[in-house]
């Protein structure tokens, strides 16, 4: 995501223009949850049903499709479980900051 947002600052091509960048792995919240738990080799999770409210509003399913991103700018996604592993050494270390949250390591 880095990446493509300053490949997208740097290129005149980009300027006034919308990008969406995306995965081309379709995952869901489900999945992601177990994944980041099996690359912590440690932890648990569980799904919470939405309210009759929260459904009124959620948008669902969401995938982005980065086929513009990928054709205008040169970017595609490249890092799904290595940036998440990336993800979780920053939480382990900064953790202090993140007393509050409900994510444990």
């Amino acid at each position: 995501m880095v990446k493509a947002l300053l490949w997208a600052a740097g290129d005149p091509e980009s300027e006034g223009q919308l990008f969406n960048p995306g995965h081309w792995e379709r995952i869901s919240i489900d999945e992601l949850a177990a994944l980041l738990v099996q690359l912590n080799k440690y932890g648990r999770y569980r799904l919470i049903p939405s309210s009759a409210d929260q459904k009124a509003i959620d948008i669902g399913d969401y995938y982005g499709d980065f086929s513009k991103t990928q054709n205008v700018l040169g970017w595609s996604p490249s890092v799904l479980e290595n940036g998440l592993a990336l993800l979780l050494a920053y939480y382990r270390k900064h953790h202090a900051h993140y007393r509050n949250s409900k994510i444990c390591f």
